[in-house]
């Protein structure tokens, strides 16, 4: 909270229309789909940038995937940077992408990087999995179906063509954020930790 706490004034990206995803690079996060979107609208948005942030096991397939579309020019690869960094870095995001591919982890899982770019007043389009919407509905977030790199380049271009969209969708999720950021249910979890304790 102290490093995410709050939305950062807007910022201006020089007229690129960028997409950000972030965080370890792993199969199940999605990271592909993003990449076989990019040939979908790349003539449609000419000022389209996309950034995928980290480092892990699927790093160099990525890249190699990248040239194998042509979309390499549209794409950088960067590396991690410590946590403090992050809020300047993702700000200059125009939505954040959480692609989540369909397993037992994310089914059950709350992606962080979600809450981040909620926490700073970033659109998000994400896959529609179980876990997110337990927490965030279609008001707050432009969901597509896991997996699907059509629907994800629809749901990117509805957000491109639409601001008023873009700027609900903050909205909205900036008031769900509130009743669930951790000041809210600190009290909830401990409790429930208390309880499990004592049995």
């Amino acid at each position: 909270e102290e490093i995410f706490g709050q939305p950062l004034p807007p910022f201006d990206a020089g007229g690129d229309f960028l997409l950000i995803t972030h965080g370890t690079l792993q199969p199940r996060y999605g990271h592909e789909v993003i990449l076989r979107a990019v040939p979908l609208i790349r003539d449609r948005i000419p000022s389209l940038r996309v950034e995928i942030r980290g480092e892990g096991e699927t790093a160099l397939a990525l890249k190699e995937l990248a040239r194998e579309l042509h979309c390499e020019d549209l794409v950088s690869f960067t590396s991690s940077v410590p946590l403090p960094e992050m809020p300047n870095l993702l700000r200059r995001a125009s939505i954040g992408l959480v692609p989540l591919l369909p397993c037992p982890f994310s089914e059950l899982c709350q992606p962080n990087k979600l809450f981040e770019y909620v926490a700073l007043g970033i659109p998000v389009i994400a896959a529609r999995l179980a876990a997110i919407e337990e927490t965030f509905d279609d008001d707050c977030v432009r969901f597509f179906t896991p997996g699907s790199h059509e629907e994800l380049a629809q749901a990117i271009m509805e957000l491109y063509a639409s601001p008023d969209k873009r700027r609900s969708l903050v909205e909205q999720a900036s008031r769900r954020y509130d009743t669930v950021r951790w000041r809210e249910t600190r009290g909830i979890y401990l409790a429930a930790v208390a309880k499990a304790l004592e049995k």
